[in-house]
């Protein structure tokens, strides 16, 4: 005779209405944190042999705001105001 014992547990999530938000979930205790896909504006990520800035694109659709971008400073000094059309011509993406 053979024994076969299967086990199953579930785990409901939910993004939110218009998926306006990001879940994780703790699998171990069964626990779930929501957060707001317009609760961040710039993030950095940084691990062996990578690393990278990323913009939050959905903050200017989300909350009516103009869209973020980002741009090359060519300077160090952040107290200095760059030449207005600067921007416009070293645009990262």
């Amino acid at each position: 005779m053979t024994l076969v014992l299967k086990g199953q547990e579930s785990q409901s999530i939910s993004t939110g209405q218009g998926y306006n938000q990001q879940s994780y979930i703790n699998l171990a205790e069964g626990t779930e944190h929501k957060v707001a896909n317009a609760a961040w504006d710039i993030a950095f990520t940084v691990a062996p042999q990578d690393a990278g800035v990323f913009i939050n694109e959905s903050v200017g659709s989300t909350s009516g705001a103009l869209p973020i971008q980002a741009f090359f400073t060519i300077s160090e000094d952040f107290s200095v105001v760059p030449e207005p059309s600067l921007p416009s011509r070293f645009p990262i993406v």
